[in-house]
């Protein structure tokens, strides 16, 4: 939310909002003309002309109650989204994991290019600072959410697909469901400007009937668009690229993971259906310095490197860990469970994913916006971990979580912060107060 207020703000609009609780990022929507409340409270709506909403607030949230009541417009902000999508020609980046990064790198690659598009994203490029921008040039980029069936309302120019998996499915009520969103998404995108997929998904996306024009992209020659790396001096890598116009890319590249190779090829690949020539989408991906909370290295104390990354999926927390790796230290991963229903389902899988560290310390879950659900903690992974015969400890509270770390703390060791909640805070106050 706080990307489109930036965004409706470059545009001169008047923006008002409200949070539970303060953050720099309300600080910095306030200093450029925005009015944020801490609280919730039906008054805030007086003067508003319309009020948009996630689709995690209830409907008995009181300001929507009085939004109706005084006859205010009420939009899901997966409408207003579906509304910019179609006030200029926009790259829509989809998919269960990677999206954010992706639409980045190509918001990124166009801005170096001087196109200057708007962007959308659900987290804060390192650079700027910013989720949203509304630019000068023509393009918009926007990442598309699945969840709130964003995927289905926008009319992309371009789409573009990271990967499938089993994810939200208690909004789509089958994993065929979720796919055929998927497909109808590309769909539309190839009648326009173009489609882009990763092919080589291991979730089953060669498997479906795309349609024909749909570039596909992977690690081997027999895509429309592929790329490989090349270690260099000191661990340097080298990004090369063949788009699907046949001229090649190759860039150094400063991002880790696997992962992140993956996203470049999908952004370059998108680039190029907007024309942007090779040498652009080099100095692009070669100037790319990321975004906050996606494998965002902190600092250090002492010998201990801190990265924080917003990982919550098992396939996410097993790419964090092995870009964790390329840094050299042993990797502590200190996971947050993200919701109690994905904690239910998943927490075998979450401590598969964790036995690639050397130890894993698994938090209290962030509830987000459920409720507890009986016999469901962070135990239940730390149990699974230990029948694999992985380290693993649990630390309920964030305070025995500091106790915890503090006899690890300055060694030669990366530790990893995996969660989309507020343990993030709670590492950046970590290297804070060290």
């Amino acid at each position: 939310m706080s990307s489109l207020a930036e965004y409706l703000l470059d545009q001169g609009l008047q923006v008002s909002g409200c949070d539970s609780a303060s953050s720099p990022r309300i600080e910095k929507l306030r200093a450029a003309g925005a009015t944020i409340w801490i609280g919730h409270n039906h008054e805030h709506i007086t003067d508003a002309r319309s009020l948009v909403h996630t689709a995690a607030v209830p409907r008995d949230h009181p300001e929507l109650i009085a939004a109706r009541q005084r006859g205010v417009p009420v939009l899901p902000r997966a409408l207003l989204l579906a509304r910019l999508s179609r006030s200029r020609p926009t790259i829509c980046v989809a998919g269960s994991h990677g999206k954010s990064s992706v639409t980045a790198m190509v918001a990124h690659i166009l801005a170096t290019a001087g196109l200057d598009p708007g962007y959308l994203i659900g987290a804060v490029l390192s650079g700027s600072g910013r989720g949203g921008y509304y630019g000068t040039g023509d393009l918009l980029v926007m990442e598309t959410d699945e969840y709130d069936r964003t995927l289905e309302r926008v009319s992309p120019f371009i789409s573009v697909i990271t990967n499938v998996d089993a994810e939200h499915l208690d909004v789509y009520g089958s994993f065929d469901r979720l796919w055929a969103s998927f497909v109808r998404f590309a769909r539309r995108g190839a009648a326009e400007g173009g489609a882009v997929l990763w092919a080589e998904d291991p979730g089953g996306m060669p498997q479906i009937r795309w349609p024909n024009d749909v570039i596909s992209c992977g690690g081997f020659t027999d895509h429309d668009c592929s790329g490989e790396t090349e270690r260099g001096e000191n661990s340097s890598i080298q990004i090369k690229i063949q788009l699907p116009n046949g001229n090649m890319v190759q860039a150094p590249f400063l991002m880790k993971g696997q992962h992140s190779i993956i996203n470049a090829i999908l952004a370059s690949a998108a680039a190029s259906l907007v024309h942007v020539e090779a040498d652009s989408i080099a100095r692009g991906l070669s100037t790319f310095g990321g975004l906050a909370r996606r494998f965002e290295i902190l600092g250090t104390v002492g010998k201990t490197v801190l990265v924080t990354d917003y990982a919550h999926h098992p396939t996410e927390i097993l790419a964090a860990i092995n870009a964790a790796k390329e840094l050299g230290n042993p990797v502590i991963a200190v996971f947050q469970p993200h919701l109690y229903s994905r904690t239910a389902r998943l927490y075998r899988e979450c401590a598969s994913a964790l036995t690639g560290a050397h130890k894993a310390i698994v938090t209290g879950i962030y509830a987000a916006r459920e409720n507890p659900l009986a016999g469901i903690s962070g135990r239940l992974i730390v149990r699974e971990l230990l029948q694999r015969g992985a380290q693993a400890e649990y630390c309920e509270a964030f305070f025995d979580l500091g106790v915890a770390l503090g006899s690890i703390l300055g060694h030669r060791i990366t530790l990893l912060f995996l969660t989309a909640g507020d343990l993030d805070t709670f590492a950046r106050n970590l290297l804070r107060d060290h």
